[in-house]
């Protein structure tokens, strides 16, 4: 198992962090102070292919986000008026639009290539179109009329002539406004809270059956999930993708009229009831459980390595202490043949243990004395063992430039 290495700090990042303090602090006045210290800071702890690509844009500043945001609040009408296509759709106030949408759906589904068609299609559809509409309108009536409820005559409320009634027109149009305003606002809320709800029962669900806390629970779950995969998995051969999306797309449109939408609520009070009352998914759970026996009370014990790597000195008696690594750092190993020394730490101590397990005080790291078995179980070539060294062949069957030696210590998980 790998441990990790604490890594000793870096001359060269306190280089480059003085010289973008001095760099903030001779600013040329063309930013803000706060900007030039975010700015250089983030130049401090980018890497050197992340500063090349921050030398191609902007330097943060609050101002600019703050631009922006106004901006984008100025045009927030048009993405307003883009809202009322998907809410005119799902309403079916106008079943000729949402039927002619689900037309034009279904005849993509069967054709998919005419998804390329799709962007050029809706600037004619909903930029060109209207906006030449617009400038030459049809020939429709210059006054809108509006039929009586008891005769064919046109409203008087329709036209106003006077200037009374055209204030009370714009005053209704603007408390209705208002009300919009607040109804979107409220739905805004009540999505948050409902997205909030949701996130809650997810975190639920990955912290316990999906976290395996409960072993048992969480390997029946894992064996039903399994077993739906599979089931999903063979049956996908079988189902048409056009046929399929189609569907989905049809079925949620039916879904979301008014007239189903209410009949779905009456349904869901009643198959709320029957699912609280039936009991034959607790009774698959239960039968499901005892076929998983762990125990819990066992710790998780396994044993991690670290290697001691020493170089030859001036005789061949005398050795460097080079490092502590991970790697044994052989002939053939990578770092070998690209000419780089070992990377590691010159204290045991500093030897953490990997992420998610412990190490225990009651056991200490152990020298492990046999170099010829860990050494042949590895296929290491070009070594030879000497007790609880694995020495490098040389010349003539001399020791080598390097020698090492492995230790090993008990690591307990702890998630």
């Amino acid at each position: 198992m790998p441990v990790q290495i604490a890594n000793p700090a870096r001359a060269a990042d306190s280089a480059v962090l003085a010289g973008a303090a001095v760099q903030v602090g001779s600013g040329d006045g063309n930013g803000h102070f706060t900007d030039l210290v975010i700015d250089g800071v983030l130049r401090v702890a980018a890497s050197k292919l992340v500063r090349k690509e921050m030398e191609k844009i902007p330097d943060l500043s609050f101002p600019a986000i703050v631009r922006s945001l106004s901006i984008l609040g100025g045009r927030f009408k048009a993405a307003s008026a883009l809202q009322a296509y998907p809410a005119r759709f799902f309403s079916w106030t106008s079943p000729a639009f949402t039927l002619s949408i689900l037309l034009v759906y279904t005849y993509i589904c069967f054709h998919p290539a005419l998804i390329a068609c799709l962007p050029s299609m809706s600037l004619l559809l909903f930029v060109f179109i209207p906006n030449y509409i617009k400038h030459f309108p049809l020939d429709i009536p210059e006054f809108p009329v509006q039929v009586n409820a008891f005769g064919s005559g046109v409203s008087v409320s329709a036209n106003p002539d006077s200037v009374e009634e055209q204030a009370e027109v714009v005053e209704q149009a603007k408390i209705k406004r208002d009300r919009d305003i607040l109804l979107a606002i409220r739905q805004g809320q009540n999505s948050l809270q409902n997205l909030v709800a949701s996130v809650d029962k997810l975190d639920a669900f990955l912290a316990g059956p999906a976290n395996f806390v409960d072993i048992q629970e969480s390997c029946t779950l894992f064996l039903l999930v399994l077993c739906a995969f599979l089931g999903t998995a063979a049956a996908a051969g079988l189902v048409s993708l056009p046929v399929l999306f189609s569907s989905m797309g049809w079925g949620a449109a039916i879904l979301a009229h008014p007239e189903v939408k209410r009949k779905i609520e009456d349904l869901k009070k009643v198959e709320m009831t029957l699912f609280k009352n039936s009991t034959a998914l607790p009774k698959l759970m239960a039968a499901l459980k005892p076929q998983f026996n762990v125990d819990e009370e066992a710790p998780i014990v396994r044993e991690v390595e670290i290697f001691e790597v020493q170089r030859q000195g001036l005789t061949d008696k005398l050795w460097d202490f080079c490092c502590y690594t991970q790697s044994i750092y052989s002939v053939d190993s990578p770092l070998r043949l690209s000419s780089q020394a070992p990377e590691g730490t010159r204290v045991l101590d500093d030897v953490e243990a990997p992420k998610y397990w412990l190490f225990n005080e009651e056991y200490p790291w152990i020298l492990d004395y046999d170099a010829e078995y860990w050494t042949q179980d590895r296929h290491i070539a070009n070594v030879t063992a000497d007790g609880p060294w694995a020495y490098d062949v040389g010349v003539n069957g001399t020791p080598g430039e390097y020698r090492r030696r492995r230790w090993t210590r008990q690591a307990f998980y702890s998630p």
